[in-house]
């Protein structure tokens, strides 16, 4: 299933086209797993897929950065923050986030690309924090006393919402001063915990429902109103789950034309390098693309091709996902974007290629035979590769690929 989502992708970036149905990826709870799925929004059933075995950690809070590439995950007990690897769901344990243990019950990033939220539960009381991965969590207001909300999520605008298993109802939160307010009942009853996440290619709220066993039990993939919180069962799950935690991979509105593919593997500071893209280069191409999440002082630059290899070929410590016409921009004066990762995981433009300073603004010719123009309607793949000398002497890694079209 996740190689022919995959192609599904693909040739959807290679035509220009969006994907028809977005990719779900959660953790599952039963007597006997604690582990990742994967699915779809149109085919929630029929495209499960479940993996086996026990994560060692107990995870609510769950959700993609705003790239749609890297599922970032807060453990429940300990507040450890970190990713998880969306096939084997392998934890990579980047340190303590600082929010309280025993209370992450949700978490959120917004589309900026930076914030993210967390939902916590203090006893009987929930508090909304607001923070950065790796950074500091500051509380948002006041704790509310008497409701204990279960998830949240954050739509395309910046819109919070969480809802709460205990009065089966949706709520709107403020960002800013924290406050909680009721939207509407779920009309369902529900028990355990439960997923819910926005896609961000049209602002429709999905969630992974469990309903109590005073009304039979059973798993409902549905959609909430978020104007009247009813929620509208679209796929009945039967016994795929006894509760699940979800967050849909899509890019944030403002990443126009632009499709991550082949997830990278991690690098020596345990992330893996992540390459996006936006239409902000003030010339050329038009298109400015960022390398974060890379080692501290180590040198790359960026690759171009007109075809893509997923899963790729494996080269040092990373994987090569580029195939046909493969150019590389190393060279020239518009062709040059050599960079240098700074403390924070930011690649610095060194060529004078970056409007901005960091990352490089894509020139409208392509460093392959002919250097043929860029032009509206065209579709090309993109990946950053740099040097890794505490992986090995020699080592190198790569991002993950990126398809623009223009």
């Amino acid at each position: 299933m996740k190689k022919l989502l995959a192609l599904a992708l693909s040739l959807s970036s290679l035509t220009g086209l969006a994907p028809a149905q977005s990719e779900v990826v959660g953790i599952y709870y039963d007597l006997t797993h604690r582990q990742v799925f994967q699915s779809t929004t149109d085919d929630f059933v029929g495209g499960w897929w479940g993996a086996t075995g026990i994560i060692p950690l107990l995870f609510y809070g769950i959700d993609f950065e705003h790239t749609g590439t890297t599922l970032y995950a807060i453990s429940y007990s300990q507040g450890y923050w970190g990713t998880l690897d969306q096939t084997t769901g392998a934890f990579t344990n980047m340190g303590t986030s600082g929010l309280p243990t025993n209370s992450v019950y949700g978490l959120a990033a917004h589309p900026d690309g930076t914030t993210w939220y967390a939902i916590c539960r203090l006893g009987s009381d929930s508090q909304l924090y607001q923070g950065t991965m790796g950074g500091t969590w500051t509380a948002v207001g006041s704790p509310t006393p008497g409701l204990i909300l279960w998830d949240i999520s954050c739509d395309s605008t910046g819109q919070l919402f969480a809802h709460s298993g205990s009065t089966d109802s949706l709520y709107s939160i403020d960002p800013v001063t924290g406050v909680i307010t009721l939207v509407g009942p779920l009309g369902l009853n529900l028990e355990y915990a439960q997923g819910f996440d926005f896609d961000w290619t049209d602002d429709t709220l999905y969630a992974t429902l469990s309903l109590s066993l005073a009304v039979g039990g059973g798993s409902k993939f549905s959609s909430i109103d978020t104007t009247t919180g009813a929620a509208t069962v679209i796929a009945d799950a039967g016994a795929l789950y006894a509760q699940a935690e979800m967050a849909i991979k899509q890019p944030a509105p403002g990443l126009p034309g632009t499709e991550p593919f082949c997830d990278a593997y991690v690098n020596s500071t345990g992330l893996p390098t992540l390459l996006t893209g936006d239409m902000t280069a003030p010339s050329g191409s038009g298109l400015h693309l960022e390398a974060t999440q890379g080692p501290v002082d180590q040198f790359g630059y960026f690759l171009v091709s007109s075809g893509i290899a997923d899963p790729g070929i494996d080269i040092s410590e990373g994987r090569l996902c580029l195939a046909v016409n493969l150019g590389r921009y190393n060279m020239g004066p518009l062709h040059n974007s050599i960079g240098q990762f700074d403390p924070a995981g930011i690649l610095q433009n060194l060529a004078g290629t970056s409007s901005v300073g960091s990352g490089f603004d894509v020139p409208d010719t392509v460093p392959i035979l002919g250097t043929p123009l860029i032009m509206a309607g065209d579709t090309w793949h993109f990946q950053v590769w740099h040097r890794d000398i505490a992986a090995g002497p020699t080592a190198s890694n790569f991002s993950n690929g990126l398809s623009v079209t223009f």
